[in-house]
């Protein structure tokens, strides 16, 4: 979705949370987190499916299309 960004993926606790930033706003979100619902990181309805630690990796839902958000370093 346009203006959510992936800055990190912190492991705690075996807990994966994703930090991410969209439109004026930033702070974490989980596995279950929906847009509208319980978290303003996410666009309504948007939801957060997965979160793989290995390939800094989240997969995010809406309606019936899954897609991926990835962390990509800037040097």
């Amino acid at each position: 979705p346009k203006g959510l960004i992936l800055h990190g993926i912190v492991d705690a606790n075996n807990k994966l949370t994703a930090l991410v930033s969209f439109n004026l706003s930033s702070g974490s979100i989980k596995v279950g987190d929906t847009g509208g619902v319980n978290t303003d990181l996410l666009p309504d309805g948007w939801s957060v499916d997965s979160i793989i630690l290995a390939k800094t990796k989240v997969n995010l839902k809406y309606k019936n299309k899954t897609i991926g958000l990835e962390l990509y370093s800037q040097n």
